[in-house]
């Protein structure tokens, strides 16, 4: 990351090498009591080829992530709501192949086979989502609540066999 945000290392020959940062920031806002908008975006590398800087293929790999929450006490109740939504590119978390334990990966997925995730995201690479969560609950520690999530996700995107290269893939 270094090296595409300060290119005159490699213009001078030093050597920059390979890493595997990601850069993530992180927004929220509190407008009204008990609600919350919330935004992050992150970057594991950053394509400067479109401004004219000497740059390899790979495109730059960006997530994102937006939502909100609200959380409200009552006299005899509460009621809570949380709604987000989330993208992560084809190549997120993933690395040179040479390098291949410099990934970032945080544990295996156990559905139908095993899936290394990376550590930023739930879902692995190549992947779109909303998450949505409904609750209630009173004094008596009576409580209900109805959540919702939608994935859509690119099967060809993995860290153990996506290359490391640019795609046509849309995510």
């Amino acid at each position: 990351l270094l090296g595409d945000f300060f290119p005159v290392f490699s213009w001078h020959t030093a050597d920059v090498g390979w890493h595997n940062l990601s850069m993530i920031g992180d927004v929220s806002l509190a407008p009204l009591p008990g609600l919350e908008v919330f935004a992050q975006y992150g970057v594991d590398d950053i394509r400067l080829g479109s401004v004219n800087i000497g740059d390899d293929p790979i495109p730059t790999i960006d997530a994102y992530i937006i939502g909100l929450s609200f959380d409200r006490r009552l006299l005899k109740a509460s009621f809570s709501f949380y709604l987000e939504g989330g993208y992560t590119h084809y190549l997120w978390g993933n690395f040179h192949e040479e390098y291949a334990l410099s990934r970032a990966i945080y544990r295996y997925f156990m559905d139908r086979e095993n899936r290394i995730l990376p550590m930023t995201s739930p879902f692995g690479p190549g992947s779109r989502w909303i998450y949505g969560e409904i609750g209630w609950g009173n004094l008596n520690d009576v409580s209900a609540s109805l959540f919702f999530q939608l994935i859509d996700k690119n099967s060809d995107a993995n860290l153990t066999t996506t290359p490391y290269e640019a795609s046509s893939k849309s995510f």
